[in-house]
């Protein structure tokens, strides 16, 4: 097929930072480097020097791992959704003699691959995340990407995944884009602008053509005042935190639903509805910990690639819930519901 004719042709090799990467003039409108980037790729490679692991998220041609690698770090985790990008990416790494099994490449969506180590204990030192404007790959299921209304969900759990001390470097296209600062700041994010400092010469006159920005993780408390919350608004929120039912009006179960025998829900609060559930929290949730009756505090867990559908099933990559079933839901800001789901 095309990858595999794209795959034995031998590509034209260019030189930038004293690494060689594989370009092609012929197959795409994008010819496996963008040529905005070639500060924000030496930034990467300066701050890689005080990291040990690093992660690439929408990697593309794997360019920015590159230039991690070559600034020291260990360990290189290099994520992206289409094949035909991730084998370029590794035959980019190959080309600049860096292999192994310190260096890993996943095909996956990125963001349900964040929900998924979200769970895990795997932390980054660095991470770089240079998303599309738009996409509506099939590959994604029923799901598109927008880079404007999508970013508060991505970079809330990209800080997730950094390592303590650590920071990651975002990166987007979109002209007109503007980051829901105080929206960010309520899940304890933080950006700083750096556009200026990474925008190239020969570009100069083109302001606009990417935005970057350094993203930190901070406790809720410093991040709200960071933005400009008041003190009364930072109390709010973390009592929301505390204490999720603060946030919602208390929920009562549809008629179609049984009520139940009046017992708590895990954390003593009145459960919401799976309708509820579905209204409020698709497409944000993280993870689900079910229960399997009225009574137990013994639950098997499902992370990433829940779906729940409006008749109130939970579908995951293995599971189907049918009938009723207490349930934690676990959104992107950390903010947890209780449910019961039929």
């Amino acid at each position: 097929g095309e990858r595999a004719n794209i795959a034995r042709r031998r590509p034209p090799l260019i030189e930038e930072g004293g690494l060689t990467f594989a370009v092609n003039f012929d197959d795409y409108l994008d010819v496996g480097i963008f040529l905005d980037h070639r500060v924000t790729r030496n930034l990467v490679r300066e701050h890689a020097k005080q990291a040990r692991r690093f992660l690439n998220l929408f990697a593309y041609t794997g360019t920015a791992t590159c230039y991690a690698a070559d600034g020291g770090v260990e360990e290189t985790v290099t994520v992206d959704l289409s094949n035909t990008y991730l084998d370029w990416a590794e035959r980019n790494m190959r080309q600049n003699g860096f292999v192994g099994p310190q260096h890993h490449f996943v095909r996956d969506d990125v963001l349900a691959w964040i929900r998924d180590q979200r769970q895990t204990r795997n932390r980054w030192d660095l991470i770089f995340v240079d998303p599309p404007t738009f996409s509506n790959s099939s590959k994604m299921g029923r799901r598109t990407w927008d880079v404007q209304r999508d970013h508060v969900e991505l970079l809330a759990g990209v800080s997730r995944l950094l390592a303590q001390g650590g920071h990651a470097i975002f990166s987007c296209n979109l002209r007109g884009f503007r980051p829901e600062t105080r929206k960010l700041a309520r899940a304890g994010v933080v950006l700083e602008d750096i556009t200026a400092q990474t925008i190239p010469e020969d570009f100069a006159r083109n302001q606009k053509v990417h935005h970057c920005y350094i993203v930190r993780r901070l406790p809720i408390e410093d991040a709200m005042a960071e933005v400009g919350f008041s003190a009364e608004e930072i109390a709010e929120r973390v009592e929301e935190l505390r204490n999720p039912e603060a946030r919602k009006p208390r929920a009562t179960a549809p008629r179609s639903m049984p009520a139940g025998d009046g017992k708590p829900s895990p954390a003593g609060k009145t459960p919401l509805s799976a309708q509820e559930v579905y209204e409020r929290c698709v497409p944000s949730i993280v993870a689900v910990s079910a229960f399997p009756d009225e009574t137990s505090e013994d639950s098997y867990y499902w992370g990433s690639g829940v779906v729940l559908t409006e008749d109130g099933y939970i579908l995951t990559n293995s599971h189907v819930v049918e009938g009723t079933c207490r349930a934690r839901i676990t959104l992107w800001d950390d903010t947890e519901y209780d449910a019961l789901l039929v």
